[in-house]
């Protein structure tokens, strides 16, 4: 679910940064609205170790749809199930002329991985990777950007002013929370989406942006793949709108979030583009979630034997280079991905 699915999550814990700031009857702080989402993200995400989600995402770049996802992820300490599936509309190029169909399911078991890949059906990979408990794995630069979209909410007043998010009761002791933005936002939340993008991309993908220079820059159109284009052409994003709607518990989980996103993507060759996602996250089955054992058997699979587990684990390139979650994966990535087509767009030997 990373590159579909956890783009979308960086930038809305980003957006959740802006709310308006509250103050006590005793004239001390308190915490804001979007400090208590970013608390609600940031325990589903890094401390919640039995858990699972289903989620949904439509991008369309101009209007038109280049990509959809489902994805499925269960949590239960560690072990773990992920499954995503992927829709990528047809181009009408010569090499890339039909809709394409990929994604893989991985299910691990503390520190053993089984692989299926949608485009290899009939067989598994097996590899051994570090266990672990939680959703994301925790590392430096995340924690930074976590900690940064805390400082967002922490001054919310002064980016936003009072207005941008509204609550309701849901009817069972937690609330629904709207928030609405739109292209008025300050820089500094246009840049903190810029940032949200860039790590994604370098977490994910494999991506050196200080390896990408203007000088070597191609047009979206000119990729293999429309998400390739936007990863490589896209020098910063501004925000042209949200509208998001979280439901918390009452006690403060998160339970979902559906809304819509567009953001103009400003590149290096061929202007602004702009990129519209419509996404829904469910959250359920807290301590109650099981990952069932991988039976190959019971499943009709077999062993593979003319692939690598590094082609599995780091990306497909007929797949248009889905990464697996590298959070359940080491090492990361996807190498063709992480390297444009040298006749379109030359990495920057600087």
């Amino acid at each position: 679910m990373k590159k579909a699915v956890s783009l979308i999550l960086s930038l809305m814990l980003l957006l959740l940064s802006a709310a308006t700031l509250a103050e006590t009857e005793t004239g001390a702080p308190a915490k804001t609205t979007a400090e208590t989402l970013v608390d609600a993200a940031e325990n589903l995400f890094f401390h919640t170790e039995n858990v699972t989600l289903d989620g949904e995402a439509v991008f369309f770049l101009d209007s038109a749809e280049f990509k959809s996802a489902k994805a499925a992820v269960i949590r239960d300490m560690e072990d773990s199930f992920w499954q995503l599936k992927l829709h990528t509309p047809a181009r009408g190029l010569p090499d890339n002329d039909g809709p394409i169909d990929s994604g893989y399911t991985i299910t691990a078991h503390s520190e053993a991985v089984y692989v299926v890949e949608v485009r290899h059906p009939g067989v598994y990979k097996m590899a051994y990777v570090f266990p672990r408990t939680t959703i994301l794995r925790q590392s430096a630069k995340l924690n930074l950007m976590a900690g940064f979209a805390r400082n967002l909410a922490q001054q919310a007043d002064v980016l936003l002013g009072e207005g941008a998010f509204t609550e309701t009761d849901n009817g069972e002791g937690g609330k629904i929370v709207r928030v609405v933005l739109d292209s008025s936002v300050p820089d500094l939340v246009n840049t903190a989406l810029t940032m949200a993008f860039q790590a994604v991309a370098e977490r994910y993908f494999m991506i050196d942006y200080d390896q990408v220079g203007d000088q070597f820059a191609a047009p979206i159109a000119d990729y293999y793949t429309i998400t390739r284009g936007i990863l490589y052409a896209t020098r910063a994003l501004r925000l042209k709108n949200a509208d998001v709607t979280v439901e918390l518990d009452a006690a403060g989980e998160l339970l979902g979030v559906s809304g819509t996103l567009g953001v103009t993507l400003q590149t290096a060759a061929d202007g602004d583009h702009v990129m519209d996602i419509d996404f829904r996250l469910g959250v359920t089955g807290r301590g109650t979630s099981k990952v069932e054992r991988f039976d190959p058997e019971k499943e009709g699979l077999v062993p593979a034997g003319d692939y690598s587990v590094m082609q599995e684990i780091m990306g497909w390139p007929d797949s248009d280079g889905e990464p697996a979650p590298e959070e359940e994966m080491e090492p990361q990535g996807d190498p063709e991905a992480a390297e444009p087509e040298p006749e379109q767009a030359p990495e920057d030997p600087a």
